[in-house]
């Protein structure tokens, strides 16, 4: 959650970009509560206006994953063609630690992505809380 969406659009800007983005699952769970109940977080930095789009009255869970929705469509607002790809690296007794996220302008990234992680096809959204 430390970086600043500032810096996605900025790379975005440039013609040929293609960004591999690091989340924490651990830390949007663990500390979703603090976050989302405080002024300002580093969920504001990593997603601006997300307070405006995500109901912070449904559950923990589906607010989370409301709020990484909103921050893949400000991603595709960006200019970015592919969908995100999020890949899951899970610890020990299998505990979600964080998501490696491609967002890409071409598909030839999609494709790297696929081959890079051993998917017969290139996964496009992100799950398992």
């Amino acid at each position: 959650m430390d970086l600043p969406f500032e810096v996605i659009e900025a790379l975005a800007k440039l013609k040929r970009m293609d960004i591999m983005i690091h989340v924490s699952a651990m830390e949007l769970q663990r500390n979703w509560a603090r976050y989302s109940q405080s002024e300002a977080s580093p969920l504001d930095t990593f997603a601006p206006g997300w307070r405006q789009s995500v109901n912070l009255q449904q559950g923990d869970e589906a607010a989370r994953i409301s709020f990484i929705d909103y921050w893949v469509r400000r991603l595709g607002a960006l200019g970015f063609n592919e969908q995100p790809r999020f890949r899951l690296v899970r610890g020990p007794r299998n505990i979600p630690l964080y998501w490696l996220v491609l967002v890409a302008k071409h598909r030839i990234a999609s494709r790297f992505w696929a081959k890079a992680v051993g998917l017969s096809s290139p996964q496009g959204s992100f799950s398992d809380f």
